[in-house]
């Protein structure tokens, strides 16, 4: 998660950069203001909600034809990404969210696929659910 804020946010401030340079090439306010609104009508378009409604939409298809730039960003910010989580991510997380005592009558995982299992046999539940939902438990 942390890759992949770190490429939206470089994709940002680059995306802001270009059309900074652009406006200011750009004789006249009014048409250097244009300028900026456009461009951040076309990054909130084209950044934030195409890729989201695409993704809705067409699940198997977006995943194949993002998935190839992600695993390469994730690459490239993949050294930076760990360095940041164990330096700053990591340490806030104990000072801001110390471990707590286990709460009684929580159920571990073990119990859970037990539950499943039973409930599989039982036909409460579809076999095809119980192998999902074992995988989310992780049996």
């Amino acid at each position: 998660l942390l890759a992949i804020l770190l490429l939206a946010n470089l994709a940002n401030v680059t995306y802001f950069v270009v059309w900074s340079v652009m406006q200011l090439r750009v004789p006249g306010t009014g048409v250097g203001l244009a300028i900026n609104l456009g461009a951040l009508l076309v990054l909130i378009l084209a950044g934030d909600l195409l890729p989201k409604l695409l993704a809705r939409s067409r699940r198997i298809e977006f995943c194949r034809v993002v998935a190839p730039g992600l695993v390469v960003g994730m690459r490239v910010v993949g050294p930076v990404s760990g360095i940041l989580e164990r330096a700053v991510v990591e340490p806030l997380l104990r000072v801001l969210h110390p471990d707590r005592p286990k709460v009684e009558g929580s159920v571990t995982a073990d119990e859970l696929a037990t539950l499943l299992e039973l409930s599989a046999k039982a036909g409460e539940i579809e076999i095809d659910e119980q192998r999902l939902l074992g995988d989310v438990v992780g049996r």
